[in-house]
C-alpha cells in the first residue's frame, strides 16, 4: 500500500474515530444531564418528602391529641369520677402536654420549609387549645359536683371551643393538603423537563453525526494534497541527515504554510553550509597555531551568531594563555631551579641536624633510666608511708567508734539515773501524802473517841435501858483506840520512808552529777580522738597525694624514654628520608630541564 492509500486511510479512520467520540460525548453529557435533572429532582423531592411526611403525620397526631382530651373529658363526666374510673383528668392532661408539643414541632418543621401558612394555623390551633381544655374540665368538674344539672349548662361552652378548635384543625390539614398536591405537581414538571430534554439529545446526535461525516471528507481532501509536499520535504532531510549539507528543495509552487516551511527548511540550510564552512577553515587554523583566523559573524543570526562569537572568544582566550605560558614557562624556569639548589643544600643540612639529633636521644635516654630508678625506689618509700598512716587512721577511728560508744553509755546511765531520781521524787511525794492521810484518819479516832465516851456517859445516865447503847460504845471507843494505835504505826513508818526517800534522792543526784562529769570528759575524749582521726586522714591523704605524684612521675620518666626512643626512630626515618630527597631533586631537576626544553619548541 503507498504512502498516499495509507495517510488518506489514516486520516478518514482518525476522522470517523473523532466524530464518533464526539458524538458519544454529546450524547453521555446530554445524557447525565438529564439523568442529573432528574437525581436532583428526586433529591429535592426526597427532602421535601421527608419534611412533609413528619408533618402530615404530626398534624395527624395533632387531631388525635385533640380528639383524646375530648374523650377523655366526656367519659369521667359520665362515669361522675366513680371509683376506677377516675383517671379521667390525668389522662386528658397528659394528651394536653403530647399536644403542646406535637404543635411545637409541626412549627418548627413548617418553619424551616418556610411554610407561613402552615406556621399560622398551627399557632391558631395552639391558642384555642387552652379555652376548649379548660372548658371541657370545667364541664367534667361539674359533672362530678352537682351531676347532670351542674354538667349539662356548660356543655354548651365546651361544645363552642371544641367547634372553634376543629375548625382550626380543618384549616391546617387543608394547608398540608395544598403543600402535598403542590410537592407531586413539581415533581410531575421535573420530569417532563427530563424527557424533552433526552428528545433533545437525540436531535443533536444526528446532526453531530452528519457534521462529523462532512468534517472526514474535508480532511480526506486537504491531507490529499498536503501528503506529496510532506513526502518530498521528508526525502530531502533524509539526504541532509547523511551529512550532504548542499541538498535544497527546488520548484518550490505552494504559497501557503507548507511552501512558507520548504523556503525556511532551505534557508536552515544554506546558514548551516556557511557556518559550517567558516568553522571548519578556523579550527584548521587553529590547530597549525594560527590565532588570528577568526569566524565572520556578518549574515549569521540567533544562536549560529552566539556559538560563532563563543569560538572567537575562545581562540582569542587560548592566544593571551599562550603567550601567558610562554612568559611563565620563563619565570618556571628561572625559580624552580633555584629552589631545588636551596632544597637540596637545606637537605644537607638537614641530614646532619638529624644525625646531631640521634647521639642526643642516646645521651637523653640514659640519663631517663637514672632517673626512673630514683623515682621508683621513691615510690617504694612513698607506698611504705602511706599504708603505715593508713593502720594508725584505722586504729584512730577503733579508738573513736569505743570513746563514742562509751560516751553513749554514760549519757544513758546518766538518764537513767535521772529517771530513777524522779521515781523516787515522786515516791516521797505520795509518803507526804500518806501521812495527810494518817492525821486525818488520827483525827476522825479520837473524834470517835470522844463520841464513845459521850455514849458512855449518856448510857449511864439513860440506866438501864441504855445498857445495850453502853456496850456499843465501849465496842467503838475500843475500836477508835485500835486505830490511834495503827495509825502511829503508820506514821512511823511514813517518816521512816520520807528519811529513806531523801537519803536515796540526795545519792542519785550526786550519782548523776558524776555522770554528767563523766558524760563531759569522754565528749572531750571523744573530740580530741575525732581531731586526732581528722588530722590523720589529712596526713594519709597529703601522703596518696604524694604517692600519686611519685607515680606519674614513674609514669612520666617511661613516657620520656618512649619519647626518646620514638625521637631516635625519627632521627634515622629523617636522615635516610633526606637522602632519598637528595636523590629525587637531582631527578626532578634533570626533569624540569628536558620540560623546558619541550615547551619552548611548543611556544616557538
Amino acid at each position: 500500500m503507498s504512502i498516499n492509500l495509507k495517510q488518506f486511510g489514516l486520516i478518514a479512520i482518525v476522522g470517523v474515530i473523532f466524530s464518533a467520540l464526539g458524538l458519544f460525548g454529546v450524547s453521555e453529557f446530554i445524557e447525565k444531564s438529564a439523568t442529573q435533572v432528574e437525581r436532583h429532582a428526586e433529591e429535592q423531592n426526597a427532602e421535601v418528602l421527608n419534611t412533609i411526611i413528619p408533618l402530615i403525620k404530626i398534624s395527624k397526631d395533632i387531631r388525635f391529641d385533640v380528639v383524646q382530651v375530648q374523650q377523655w373529658v366526656t367519659d369521667i363526666s359520665a362515669t361522675r369520677g366513680l371509683d376506677g374510673l377516675d383517671d379521667g383528668f390525668d389522662e386528658a392532661q397528659s394528651y394536653a402536654r403530647k399536644f403542646q408539643k406535637d404543635t411545637d414541632e409541626a412549627i418548627r418543621l413548617a418553619q424551616s420549609m418556610d411554610l407561613k401558612n402552615v406556621v399560622k394555623t398551627t399557632e391558631n390551633i395552639q391558642r384555642a387549645f387552652p379555652l376548649y381544655y379548660q372548658a371541657g374540665r370545667k364541664m367534667a368538674e361539674a359533672y362530678i359536683a352537682d351531676g347532670p344539672e351542674g354538667g349539662n349548662p356548660m356543655m354548651s361552652s365546651f361544645d363552642a371551643a371544641a367547634e372553634k378548635i376543629n375548625k382550626e384543625l380543618q384549616a391546617n390539614e387543608a394547608e398540608i393538603d395544598k403543600l402535598s398536591a403542590h410537592v407531586k405537581q413539581e415533581r410531575a414538571v421535573v420530569i417532563r423537563a427530563a424527557k424533552k430534554q433526552r428528545s433533545i439529545s437525540q436531535i443533536l446526535a444526528i446532526s453531530m453525526l452528519l457534521v462529523a461525516l462532512s468534517v472526514v471528507g474535508l480532511i480526506g481532501y486537504v491531507g490529499q494534497r498536503a501528503i506529496s509536499t510532506i513526502i518530498s520535504l521528508s526525502e530531502t532531510m533524509d539526504v541532509v541527515k547523511n551529512g550532504r549539507i548542499t541538498k535544497r528543495i527546488l520548484n518550490i509552487k505552494r504559497t501557503d504554510e507548507i511552501g512558507s516551511m520548504q523556503h525556511a527548511f532551505n534557508d536552515l540550510m544554506d546558514l548551516t553550509e556557511f557556518f559550517v564552512r567558516d568553522a571548519g577553515a578556523c579550527m584548521k587554523a587553529f590547530s597549525s597555531g594560527v590565532f588570528e583566523r577568526k569566524i565572520l559573524p556578518d549574515g549569521l543570526n540567533g544562536r549560529f551568531r552566539e556559538v560563532a562569537q563563543e569560538i572567537n572568544n575562545g581562540i582569542e582566550a587560548m592566544s593571551h594563555k599562550n603567550e601567558e605560558f610562554s612568559a611563565a614557562g620563563g619565570v618556571f624556569e628561572t625559580g624552580v631551579k633555584g629552589n631545588f639548589d636551596s632544597i637540596k643544600e637545606s637537605m644537607s643540612s638537614l641530614q646532619q641536624s638529624s644525625e646531631s639529633l640521634l647521639g642526643l636521644a642516646d645521651d637523653s635516654n640514659r640519663e631517663a633510666e637514672v632517673v626512673a630508678e630514683a623515682s621508683s625506689s621513691s615510690a617504694d618509700g612513698v607506698q611504705a608511708v602511706a599504708t603505715a598512716t593508713e593502720e594508725l587512721s584505722a586504729s584512730i577511728q577503733e579508738i573513736g567508734r569505743q570513746v563514742s560508744n562509751s560516751a553513749e553509755l554514760v549519757s544513758e546511765s546518766a538518764a537513767e539515773a535521772q529517771n530513777a531520781s524522779e521515781q523516787i521524787n515522786a515516791l516521797f511525794e505520795a509518803s507526804v501524802k500518806i501521812g495527810d492521810v494518817v492525821e486525818i484518819i488520827t483525827g476522825i479516832a479520837e473524834q470517835t473517841n470522844l463520841l464513845a465516851l459521850n455514849a458512855t456517859i449518856e448510857s449511864a445516865r439513860a440506866g438501864e435501858a441504855g445498857k445495850g447503847f453502853a456496850v456499843v460504845a465501849q465496842e467503838v471507843k475500843a475500836l477508835a483506840a485500835q486505830t490511834g494505835s495503827a495509825t502511829d504505826e503508820v506514821r512511823t513508818q511514813v517518816e521512816a520512808i520520807q528519811s529513806l526517800t531523801r537519803d536515796a534522792v540526795q545519792v542519785i543526784e550526786a550519782v548523776s552529777n558524776r555522770m554528767v562529769q563523766v558524760n563531759e570528759a569522754v565528749t572531750a575524749i571523744a573530740a580530741a580522738v575525732e581531731e586526732q582521726g581528722a588530722a590523720t586522714n589529712e596526713i594519709s591523704s597529703s601522703i596518696d597525694t604524694v604517692s600519686n605524684e611519685t607515680g606519674r612521675m614513674s609514669e612520666a620518666v617511661v613516657l620520656l624514654q618512649t619519647a626518646i626512643e620514638k625521637t631516635r626512630d625519627s632521627a634515622n626515618e629523617m636522615n635516610t628520608s633526606t637522602k632519598v630527597v637528595n636523590d629525587v631533586s637531582s631527578e626532578v631537576s634533570t626533569d624540569i630541564d628536558s620540560f623546558m626544553d619541550t615547551m619552548k619548541a611548543v611556544t616557538g
